[in-house]
C-alpha cells in the first residue's frame, strides 16, 4: 500500500508543469508588455521590469500571437506573463486582446494604454501603472481593463474605450469604429464615465469659486423607442454632495450645472462619435423591452446607438450633516 501511495506522488510530480521548478534567474516576471502591431500582420513586442529597466526585452514577430515565442527567444530565458499589469498597444485591440487572455499572455485585470507613437520604444512619456490608477482613483477616467474592454468588443457595439496620453493628459480614444479613427473623448465626458463607473475613491470638482466632493450617486439609465424607432436612453437620478470649507451661496446650483455638462457628454460623445456602449446600454435595452436589442449583431446595434436620443435629467443634493460628519 505504501509503494502504491509512493507511486502516485512521483506521477503527479511528473505532471507538474517544468516550468514551476524553472529557475528564478532563468525567467522574466515582467509587468510591462509592449506591442506594435503592423498592417502586414507582424508585430513588434517589448517587456520590461519596471523595478529593474536593464532586464528589458525586445523581439519581433510575424504574428502577435507568436509574443510569448519571439521575447523567449530574444531573451533565452522564460517569460512569465503572470506579473503583467500594463499593456501598451499600437493598433486594434481587437486583434489581440481575446487570444492574449485566452493564452495568458495578459491579466483580465491589466491596465491597457493606446499608443499613437511606437510603444515598443518604452518611453518615460508612457504613464505607467501606477499613474493609470491614480487617474481612475481620483475620477478623472473610468476604469479600462483588458476584460472591460473585451466585454465591449464582444458583447456591446464592438467599439470600445482605451485610455491614451496625448497633448500632455490622459484621456479616452475610442477604437473599433466604422472608419477606423480614434476620436478621443472630451475631459468633461472622462469624468462623466468615471462618475457613473463608480470605482473612484474621490469624486472632487470645481463648481463656481468653489471646491464640491460627491458623497453618493442613485443614478439609473433607461431605454425607450421614440414614434419613428429610434432608441432614446433616459439617465435620471440624483448626485449627493458636499462642499469643501465655505462654499459660495451658490454652490449647490453650480455643482449641478457642471454634474450635468459631465453626465450629457458621458452619455452622448461615445454614440456621437462612434455608436460605442460604455454603458451596459445594450442589457439596458434588453432589460425594457426593445426588440431585436439582444439578437442584432454588434454593427446593427452601433448604428441605432449612433442614431440614438440620450436625455440626462439629474439633480444635485446637499448632503446632510449626518453625511458629512
Amino acid at each position: 500500500m505504501k509503494s502504491r501511495f509512493i507511486a502516485i506522488i512521483y506521477s503527479i510530480l511528473l505532471l507538474l508543469p517544468l516550468t514551476a521548478c524553472t529557475d528564478v534567474r532563468e525567467r522574466v516576471s515582467p509587468d510591462v508588455l509592449a506591442v506594435d502591431l503592423k498592417k502586414n500582420g507582424a508585430a513588434s513586442f517589448a517587456v520590461q521590469v519596471s523595478q529593474a529597466p536593464e532586464e528589458t526585452v525586445r523581439a519581433e514577430g510575424d504574428s502577435p500571437l507568436l509574443v510569448c515565442t519571439a521575447l523567449r527567444a530574444a531573451a533565452g530565458k522564460e517569460i512569465d506573463a503572470g506579473h503583467v499589469s500594463l499593456l501598451l498597444l499600437r493598433g486594434d485591440p481587437a486583434a489581440l486582446l481575446p487570444d492574449y487572455l485566452a493564452m495568458q499572455a495578459l491579466m483580465p485585470t491589466s491596465a491597457v494604454l493606446l499608443c499613437r507613437g511606437n510603444p515598443c520604444t518604452l518611453s518615460a512619456d508612457y504613464p505607467d501603472t501606477a499613474q493609470l490608477r491614480a487617474a481612475v482613483d481620483a475620477g478623472l477616467l473610468p476604469a479600462r481593463t483588458a476584460d472591460l474592454i473585451l466585454g465591449d468588443l464582444q458583447n456591446g457595439s464592438g467599439v470600445s474605450a482605451l485610455p491614451i496620453y496625448t497633448g500632455g493628459r490622459l484621456t479616452l480614444a475610442l477604437c473599433g469604429t466604422a472608419d477606423g479613427a480614434f476620436p478621443t473623448l472630451s475631459a468633461d465626458a472622462c469624468r462623466g464615465l468615471a462618475l457613473l463607473g463608480g470605482r473612484c475613491k474621490k469624486f472632487s470638482f470645481r463648481a463656481g469659486d468653489s471646491a464640491v466632493t460627491v458623497q453618493r450617486t442613485k443614478l439609473r439609465i433607461t431605454a425607450a423607442e421614440n414614434a419613428d424607432g429610434r432608441l432614446l436612453f433616459t439617465l435620471r437620478g440624483s448626485v449627493t454632495c458636499k462642499p469643501e470649507g465655505i462654499p459660495a451661496e451658490s454652490w449647490l446650483t453650480d455643482a449641478e450645472t457642471v454634474l450635468h455638462r459631465m453626465l450629457t457628454a458621458a452619455c452622448t460623445e461615445p454614440l456621437l462619435l462612434g455608436g460605442a456602449d460604455l454603458l451596459l446600454l445594450r442589457e439596458t435595452a434588453v432589460r425594457d423591452g426593445i426588440a431585436g436589442a439582444a439578437d442584432c449583431t454588434n454593427a446593427a446595434w452601433r448604428d441605432r446607438l449612433t442614431a440614438a436620443e440620450f436625455a440626462v435629467e439629474t439633480a444635485a443634493e446637499s448632503a446632510s450633516r449626518a453625511d458629512i460628519g
